[in-house]
């Protein structure tokens, strides 16, 4: 494992006050709490996909020529 993995791993544990990695075995495994963390992560990389896609979406919706008559009323 590389040292800016480990040095970057510390830290997040330390800021998020949990064990992400169960360093104890070998090789090293996630934690009980890194595997819930894996699951809440890949559910906010969904969603920022998904918000990703709405404005993707919003800009092909806003491309294109428009005409705008004036109608009488």
């Amino acid at each position: 494992m590389c040292s800016w993995f480990t040095l970057n791993n510390k830290k997040l544990e330390e800021e998020l006050k949990v064990k992400i990695f169960d360093r104890t075995k070998k090789p090293i495994e996630l934690s009980e709490m890194g595997n819930k963390i894996i699951v809440q992560a890949k559910k906010i990389v969904n969603e920022f996909k998904k918000m990703d896609d709405v404005l993707n979406n919003k800009k092909e919706v806003l491309k294109g020529q428009y005409i705008f008559k004036n109608f009488k009323s």
